[in-house]
């Protein structure tokens, strides 16, 4: 009669990998390289097999053979910056199976301006309220310094200077402020947002009633 303790009986069926990145930090639209080995638990290459790669909800499939293997993904243009979880995971032909984890970080790269009026008609002494708002290639907000300038219906700059972005800022028109079409631009590298508005004269009635006659 044969005893068989169960309960220390293990198959080994693992595979021992390693990956190793291009770089650390990746702009979007690039390309992510991998490149990484396949053994068995003594030291022996993996033969051959299938090697698959999650990266921002996506899955990406290859072949690997003789212990080695390679990946190749485009990072999208959209994509969220910050930190990006890379899980792989392999299976030879024996069906051993093995898997890592690394991390890519993408940079945050700003790509439009969006300015925001109050109002887009003013008089003379009159108060711009303008916010200039940056985002990035995901659409989040970007908190840095950028370039506002404000140009009077001539032409004539009487405002510049660096100004945080989300920020609202008050700026008064001058007592003297040309009427006709103003702009205010936000700059930032080769970004550009301008808008457009109106200075209209501002107008003082002197009304005078004499004998309940407007006058």
């Amino acid at each position: 009669k044969v005893l068989l303790d169960v309960g220390k009986l293990e198959i080994l069926n693992k595979l021992k990998i390693t990956a190793n990145l291009d770089k650390e930090l990746f702009l979007p639209g690039e390309k992510i390289e991998i490149v990484g080995s396949i053994s068995k638990l003594d030291g022996s290459l993996a033969s051959s097999g299938v090697v698959r790669l999650d990266f921002n909800n996506k899955t990406f499939e290859n072949t690997f053979s003789r212990g080695a293997y390679a990946l190749s993904i485009e990072i999208p243009e959209d994509v969220r910056s910050g930190d990006h979880g890379l899980d792989i995971v392999i299976r030879d032909s024996f069906g051993n199976t093995g898997s890592t984890f690394l991390k890519a970080s993408v940079a945050q790269v700003p790509t439009s301006i969006r300015l925001v009026l109050t109002s887009t008609q003013l008089t003379p002494k009159g108060t711009l309220n303008v916010k200039p708002v940056l985002y990035d290639q995901a659409g989040d907000k970007i908190f840095k310094d950028l370039s506002l300038e404000v140009t009077d219906a001539k032409g004539k700059r009487v405002f510049s200077d660096n100004v945080p972005a989300d920020k609202e800022l008050g700026l008064e028109l001058p007592q003297d402020a040309s009427p006709g079409e103003w702009a205010v631009t936000a700059k930032l590298d080769k970004l550009k947002e301008t808008l457009i508005f109106s200075v209209v004269e501002k107008i003082d009635l002197d009304i005078k009633l004499v004998d309940q006659t407007l006058f």
